[in-house]
């Protein structure tokens, strides 16, 4: 039975579409059988080439509640704005076409931002493989332990947590049920990026929200398509960088929110590290360049790494955000790599690891421990090899390991190499010495040593 467009728009759904033919009923279906009846679901067809412009119609043509919009192919986050710019409801929530949701999403989200008049209300979600055909946590989607700290009431971000403002919940825009007065009040925009194009919308309207609130449950069924995800960051893999370029730019015109700098840095850190590692290897060394270039410049992430560890005393702590901190720094860094022989029978081995951490410059890509012997305390060796990204440890006795590294030594990059000498570093080459020849005259051990200092060689004996 068809049902006529509503009286009163409680909630406008808008759902960008391209070319997802293949999940789109599923989407739809799950929005139409919502308890929430007084919705409007502006369906933006954003240059579709399969059938998803004729399901589209059926939906429209049967259901009033349904309006289809067109838009000339510019990216979700286009057409995103243009179903803004038509939504009619009190609140306004953007959904994919390849998710599916729980029947109570919009009662559950409208009836807690009505109740609490609340500027954002976000809920909880999970993942679907796809591939697989289960269910899965949607791990960092929200940080339910930072919301539970203020005992499940409405609260403003940027006052009551500005050091973990940015942690809250990631940009995706399918969890986030917005007050469509506060959007335009604020005049919040998706960018028109091929990915990232909510990190700037999602950010900017959460420090400026008065009063946020999460409901603790998962209504959200978002759909992992994992060769689609891959396909996309390989095929712009810099869009990340022009939106936290965006965001940070943002951040830094309202002198108020200076007091969230530390939360931005680390959204930052964290967001860098994941899609550069999301790359191909050959993918990423340009990625890098872009992101010193580009983002570095705006953010001066570098200087303010640097300063941190030392009033912090990272040396004596390793954290989730200080692992972040440091991958991003050993990323932009300059290849530089400290090789340290040592005796770990020796207790004082211990001791000149620790200074070893204080001493050298942070910004090392690597500090590469000869273990000459091997101890009983391996499983502590180990131990520290998990937890510092720049550690690695080569155990002589480890015949596979040794030979997988001099088979791997025409890919030798690194620009330096260093030694330890009596407690104090000292260059024991330099990027104009490693010609092949002198590789030759190296023992075995250097040139082992030599092979694991580039960054892709780690990667490979981490395995």
């Amino acid at each position: 039975m068809s049902k006529h467009y509503p009286d009163r728009v409680a909630v406008s759904v808008i759902i960008p579409v391209h070319n997802t033919e293949k999940y789109l009923k599923s989407c739809l279906d799950s929005v139409q059988q919502q308890t929430l009846h007084e919705f409007e679901c502006l369906c933006v067809d954003d240059g579709s080439s399969d059938g998803s412009w004729d399901i589209l119609k059926t939906y429209e043509s049967s259901d009033g509640r349904f309006r289809v919009l067109k838009n000339a192919g510019e990216t979700a986050g286009g057409a995103r704005n243009t179903g803004i710019d038509e939504a009619r409801g009190e609140y306004i929530i953007c959904l994919d076409s390849d998710d599916f949701f729980e029947p109570d999403l919009l009662r559950a989200l409208y009836e807690r931002a009505k109740a609490g008049d609340l500027d954002l209300a976000v809920c909880c979600a999970d993942s679907y493989l796809d591939e697989e055909k289960r269910f899965d946590v949607a791990a960092g989607v929200v940080r339910a332990d930072l919301w539970r700290r203020m005992g499940g009431r409405a609260f403003c971000p940027h006052a009551d947590m500005p050091e973990t403002m940015f942690q809250l919940v990631s940009a995706s825009p399918w969890n986030k049920l917005w007050k469509a007065s506060f959007v335009r009040e604020r005049g919040l925009r998706y960018q028109s990026l091929r990915n990232s194009n909510d990190t700037l919308f999602s950010y900017m309207g959460l420090m400026q929200a008065r009063r946020v609130a999460l409901v603790d449950k998962v209504l959200v069924h978002w759909r992992v398509r994992r060769h689609s995800l891959s396909r996309g960051y390989d095929q712009h893999p810099d869009c990340f960088i022009d939106s936290l370029s965006a965001l940070a730019s943002g951040v830094a015109q309202h002198l108020s929110a200076q007091t969230a700098w530390p939360s931005l840095m680390e959204l930052c850190a964290d967001v860098t590290t994941w899609r550069i590692n999301a790359l191909p290897l050959s993918r990423q060394p340009e990625v890098r360049v872009a992101v010193s270039g580009r983002l570095e410049p705006v953010l001066h992430m570098l200087p303010y790494i640097a300063k941190s560890s030392k009033e912090n005393g990272w040396d004596r702590k390793c954290s989730r955000t200080i692992l972040q901190f440091k991958q991003y720094a050993a990323m932009l860094a300059p290849q530089r790599t400290y090789v340290v022989p040592l005796d770990m029978r020796w207790r004082g081995s211990w001791k000149m690891l620790r200074r070893l951490r204080r001493v050298l410059p942070f910004f090392s890509n690597a500090i590469v421990v000869i273990v000459r012997t091997l101890p009983e305390r391996e499983e502590a060796l180990l131990s520290w090899e998990r937890l510092l990204p720049e550690h690695l440890f080569i155990h002589r006795y480890d015949a596979a390991r040794y030979a997988r590294g001099m088979r791997r030594l025409p890919d030798y990059l690194a620009a330096g190499v260093y030694g330890w000498r009596c407690g104090r570093p000292s260059r024991l080459a330099s990027p104009e010495s490693l010609t092949p020849a002198y590789i030759e005259e190296l023992s075995p051990l250097s040139r082992c040593c030599m092979q694991v200092m580039t960054h892709r060689l780690v990667r490979f004996l981490w395995r």
